[in-house]
């Protein structure tokens, strides 16, 4: 059972370590806030609980919608107009900025979610086609590959924890 919890970690790792929308959003809000280190807590719990959410949903055999090329193309599709419309306010938000004598992360560099972390959290990792992409092929592999069902608490709970670890 171990093994699971290992390679869990580990596979994680391959989404963790490349940049992007959640890293970029934590970052954001980090600097932000007074207590900048708690948003990033909010930020990656809402991150799990959508998570751990679709790890079961995978298990419960929701794993058939993403064999359908229309739900793939549209989640991707969905995805891709947020990471570009993302991209245009981080774009127009440093252009705005006096590099010379002001250097500060400012509100107008990523508009859009000012509100709950936790909530940001989920919804950024829902927009993000990557993280759909990397659960359809990735994710769901490693637990076929490991037989886990939900008839195994244990074995989902390592694997989870393993994972979020490894994020």
């Amino acid at each position: 059972m171990l093994e699971i919890f290992i390679f869990s970690f580990l596979v994680a790792l391959t989404g963790a370590l490349s940049p992007g929308p959640l890293l970029t959003f934590t970052i954001y809000k980090s600097l932000k806030q007074k207590r900048g280190y708690l948003a990033a807590v909010y930020i990656l719990l809402g991150h799990a609980t959508i998570e751990f959410i679709l790890i079961i949903a995978l298990l419960a055999g929701a794993s058939l919608i993403f064999q359908n090329i229309i739900f793939l193309t549209s989640i991707g599709f969905i995805g891709g107009i947020f990471l570009v419309i993302y991209g245009i306010f981080a774009i127009r938000g440093v252009l705005k900025t006096d590099f010379e004598t002001n250097f500060t992360l400012e509100e107008n560099i990523v508009k859009g979610y000012k509100g709950n972390s936790y909530v940001g959290g989920i919804l950024v990792s829902l927009s993000n086609p990557f993280w759909t992409f990397w659960w359809a092929v990735i994710g769901l592999s490693l637990m076929v590959s490991f037989d886990i069902t939900l008839l195994m608490p244990i074995e989902i709970l390592l694997f989870f924890i393993g994972h979020e670890l490894g994020d």
